[in-house]
Order: C-alpha cells, then structure tokens, then sequence
C-alpha cells in the first residue's frame, strides 16, 4: 500500500521534516511504502504553491493519506486531506507524540466503523 504524509510545516522549526521522517521510517517499518513531501526537492519556483503542486502530484498516486499532528492548522494539510476525501482516499491520523503506535486509521466513505479484513495491526478503519 502507498501512502501520504501530510502534516504542518510552515513556520516551524525545520520545516517540521523530523517529525515527517520519523513517521516515515515508522510507517516503512510496518511495510508500506511511503510518499513523504519532506524527501522531494525544492521546486524551481522555490515557492509555497511550487511545493503544493509538486505534493498534489504525489498525493493522488497513494491509496492512503497518514494526516500528522498539527495539520488541522495547516493550510496546505486542509487542503490535501480534502483532495484525499473527495477522490475516496483513505485518512488516516498519526498519534506518535511519545512512540506511541500508529492509530486510528480511518476512511471517509465508511457508515459503520469495522476493522477491514486486510487491515495493517496498528491502524482503525471507520468513518472520519
């Protein structure tokens, strides 16, 4: 399974990629194969909406968007978790503050939480 990172990095110390490669390595671990926007290049542009598109682009290619802490004030996050909920991608929220498991995983189309019959141990299928 592929899956997005996206969380918070504007106005944060290092633009907030420690908390997105550790999530990364974390998420590798468990099997999957991970986009994470804190590895890509900066775009020639150098700019907000070159990195937005370069991240879009890499979005749509996943079965999975993870959403880290902090990403609900994060503009460029809002906008991907809409972009995942609107082409039927899966959410998912990263609890991992003090090296706690990867948890809840959720889907946006779902009426009834279940556990999915293929689910990876550590994340919550349901509706978000």
């Amino acid at each position: 399974m592929k899956v997005y990172l996206s969380g918070p990095c504007t106005g944060l110390p290092d633009f907030n990629y420690p908390a997105f490669n550790a999530a990364a390595a974390k998420l590798r671990a468990l099997g999957l194969e991970v986009l994470n926007p804190a590895e890509n290049p900066a775009p020639p542009c150098g700019t907000w909406t070159g990195y937005m598109r370069m991240a879009l682009r890499q979005l749509v290619e996943c079965d999975r968007i993870v959403l880290l802490p902090g990403w609900s004030d994060s503009k460029g996050a809002l906008i991907e978790r809409s972009l995942a909920q609107a082409l039927g991608i899966e959410v998912a929220h990263y609890l991992d503050a003090a090296g706690a498991p990867v948890v809840p995983l959720m889907t946006a189309f779902e009426d009834e939480c279940q556990v999915a019959d293929d689910a990876t141990p550590g994340f919550f299928w349901g509706h978000l």
